[in-house]
């Protein structure tokens, strides 16, 4: 992972033999280059804010630049006109802005064309260099002012080239934009997420990028109205206390649209209109708000259900009750990394990747399955609701899910032209919008705009691979159990 300023990177391929695989291994050595250089891009300038100039009050490191340095761990991705990737991990690291990268087997030849990317993937193995994944889901900050996290998402590509005397320069260009935001926080607490929201899906999460041609070309594959940053070790301890957040994104255009930011923190919700403006590509851009954060907590609607228990308008990471909100895996308080929903991501398993084999370390009522704990219902930490919105938010037991099944009618429903259930009390008429979101599993997004799927807090005590969810769809709707690695959504409840 990089660190921070990336400026002129050198490579040198360390090794000259050819994969016998590869379909370049029939050439003499003397067709193959012995240097490669690895150009740029520079730092990442800051864009005036709101046409004044930068002040030292908004600034990032020296108040000119988001720099980049490469360190260990860093791989290039490198493309030949005809065949598969090459895989170039870096080997040494002579300063910050230089580094050798070999190549191992493989080795590059003057008479063909390479392109080349970064951060590299080895699921480009099985892809073409017209379908490379940019994913900006599941960005977490550590700490406030901390940027680290932002090499991950720092996708950089150079168009098609030609070596020329023996070596091949690779001119990098950075494919995506940084917001940064300043937050002043009302009241001391730990921060858990900031969520930019806006009227339009312009927030793209998935895009595909080409370096097939000429230049480089991303194309937009999920759009999303919100993007949300997730924090670890950030807190407040004063009243209006600042905490600067980066978010990587793709180039926004924000302008006559209307935008929110929504801070969600341990001790509540708050909400902030954002200001218009363009977010260009390769710039970091300042991100402000009209007004200042006001308390934005969820409603709690009571339903004159017999339990007294309120539920909540939204899901966890939405702003709007018709807003799909984020995926959790049962037992996760955060969306699964890259949206991967699968046994080897699901949380407390210890080994195992089949209902038959899996063990977990937490949650479990057969010794089929690692040690018993006995333990039915998720504990605060381990509740999504509770880890994200604070307070008394959690997520309903399935005995609470079947309350409401019995209590309310559920009609099937267009809200802001999304699917899903209207429950109305049977009571007081008072209802709660729940949206077909959909679920995730493996990398794919299914049944969204015909299905909804929503976590209960219980383990199936029978079978404890499994939880109990809520799902349903235009002409059903009930509970049951499923595995506990998909990404099903979070409905909170309160007393």
């Amino acid at each position: 992972m990089r660190n921070i300023k990336l400026l002129v990177a050198s490579i040198l391929l360390v090794s000259m033999t050819a994969c016998t695989a590869d379909k370049q291994s029939a050439l003499d050595m003397q067709d193959y280059i012995n240097t490669i250089k690895f150009v740029g891009p520079g730092e990442i300038e800051f864009e005036p804010i709101s046409g004044s100039e930068q002040t030292k009050a908004t600034s990032v490191d020296d108040g000119i630049a988001l720099v980049f340095n490469w360190a260990v761990g860093d791989t290039l991705g490198i493309f030949p006109h005809e065949g598969n990737q090459v895989e170039f991990p870096i080997k040494t690291q002579s300063s910050s802005t230089s580094a050798t990268f070999d190549g191992g087997g493989w080795a590059l030849r003057n008479n063909a064309s390479y392109a080349a990317y970064y951060p590299f993937s080895v699921w480009n193995y099985f892809q073409d260099n017209k379908t490379i994944i940019m994913d900006y889901s599941g960005q977490v900050q550590n700490g406030n002012g901390s940027f680290a996290h932002l090499s991950a998402y720092d996708y950089l590509a150079s168009a098609k080239t030609m070596p020329e005397n023996n070596s091949v320069t690779f001119q990098m260009d950075r494919q995506g934009s940084i917001l940064y935001i300043d937050i002043v926080v009302p009241e001391p607490a730990t921060i858990t997420s900031l969520t930019i929201s806006c009227d339009e899906a312009i927030f793209v999460e998935k895009a595909a990028l080409d370096i097939s041609g000429d230049t480089p070309a991303v194309t937009p594959i999920e759009t999303r109205e919100s993007l949300t940053l997730k924090f670890e070790n950030t807190a407040t301890t004063r009243e209006n206390e600042t905490v600067r957040a980066y978010i990587a994104v793709q180039p926004l255009d924000f302008s006559n649209k209307t935008v929110t930011a929504t801070l969600r923190t341990n001790s509540g919700t708050y909400t902030a209109p954002v200001v218009s403006r363009v977010v260009n590509k390769g710039k970091a851009a300042f991100l402000r708000f009209s007004d200042n954060f006001t308390n934005g907590t969820p409603g709690a609607v009571d339903l004159g259900l017999t339990s007294g228990l309120k539920w909540a308008t939204c899901n966890v990471g939405a702003n709007a009750p018709e807003e799909y909100g984020d995926y959790f895996a049962w037992g996760a308080t955060a969306p699964q990394e890259s949206n991967y929903y699968y046994w080897d991501t699901c949380p407390f398993r210890t080994s195992g990747d089949s209902w038959d084999n899996v063990k977990f370390s937490k949650y479990n009522t057969s010794s089929d399955y690692g040690p018993i704990d006995n333990n039915t219902v998720l504990d605060p930490e381990d509740d999504a609701a509770t880890a994200n919105w604070g307070g008394t938010w959690r997520m309903p037991t399935i005995e609470e899910w079947q309350e409401l099944l019995d209590e309310c009618t559920w009609t099937w429903t267009t809200q802001n032209g999304v699917n899903g259930r209207l429950v109305t009390s049977n009571t007081n008429g008072n209802s709660i919008f729940l949206p077909a979101a959909g679920y995730r599993y493996n990398t794919g997004l299914g049944l969204a705009g015909s299905d909804g799927y929503y976590w209960s807090s219980s383990l199936s005590t029978d079978y404890p691979y499994r939880a109990c969810y809520v799902d349903f769809y235009s002409d059903y709707y009930g509970w049951g159990y499923y595995y506990r690695y998909d990404g099903f959504s979070v409905r909170p409840v309160t007393e």
